[in-house]
């Protein structure tokens, strides 16, 4: 990342085992780069007061940069989910794309925030899509059950997951060692039950036509049968299973 700006340092204050002591490091003086520009509408200061919640800053200009301010992915996400809240249509994608106030209030207007009925709601009451779109996911599905937006928090991990697909970021393996004989027919019953059982294993993410995430959800999947790998297969042999594994596409 380039740097918004320089603090001069007379002397490297260093620790006893003769590292940089990046505690007694003097704090960057962002707020003397300058005069601040003030919010000059209702949604730029909306997006200042929440800016200045999640940084923990007093005050924040609209042509600062949140990256520069010390934010970072995670309180990307965090502002996402408070300005959405707020009525604003606002997506991490574009906490990236716009990083600083004036330019994401140029993109975003604020809207009538979501009202919560209690009252159940039907299958694609919340899809954000024209219903020509949807009738298309329909028929490309064949069992498609549910269409919905993605919430900012998985907004914010599909896009750093496809910023290295090779990186496996958020991906979690887990080995067991099973000792005795394993019916895998029996093994594999049991993983397409869960996936009857729980939503998230029969979902899948798409684009609406205005680059929003939303996740989808079919009432039923058979899962790939598992993979396998000679049982004197050598400690090497493992490995390599194991990292193919962990890098392959979710079905």
């Amino acid at each position: 990342m380039v740097p918004l700006w320089y603090e001069t340092v007379q002397v490297w204050p260093l620790s006893g085992n003769g590292k940089v002591d990046r505690q007694r490091l003097p704090v960057p003086r962002a707020g003397e780069r300058g005069e601040r520009v003030g919010a000059r509408t209702a949604v730029e200061q909306l997006l200042v007061e929440i800016w200045q919640q999640v940084l923990g800053l007093e005050r924040v200009g609209i042509e600062e940069n949140f990256f520069g301010l010390g934010g970072d992915s995670i309180q990307s996400i965090q502002v996402v989910s408070r300005a959405q809240r707020a009525g604003l249509q606002l997506s991490t994608r574009q906490m990236f794309e716009h990083q600083s106030i004036a330019e994401l209030a140029a993109h975003l207007q604020i809207t009538a925030p979501p009202q919560s009925t209690g009252a159940s709601l039907q299958p694609f009451a919340l899809a954000d899509m024209q219903p020509a779109n949807v009738e298309a996911l329909r028929l490309e599905y064949g069992n498609l059950q549910d269409l919905y937006p993605a919430t900012p928090m998985q907004e914010g991990m599909l896009f750093h997951a496809s910023l290295d697909e090779a990186a496996a970021a958020y991906t979690v393996q887990l080995h067991l060692s099973l000792h005795g004989a394993l019916d895998v027919q029996a093994l594999q019953r049991s993983w397409n039950w869960l996936a009857a059982r729980h939503v998230a294993l029969r979902s899948a993410f798409t684009n609406s036509q205005a680059g929003r995430k939303h996740q989808l959800v079919v009432d039923a999947v058979e899962l790939p049968p598992a993979a396998s790998v000679a049982v004197a297969a050598t400690p090497i042999v493992m490995s390599a299973a194991l990292a193919t594994d962990i890098v392959s596409p979710a079905s």
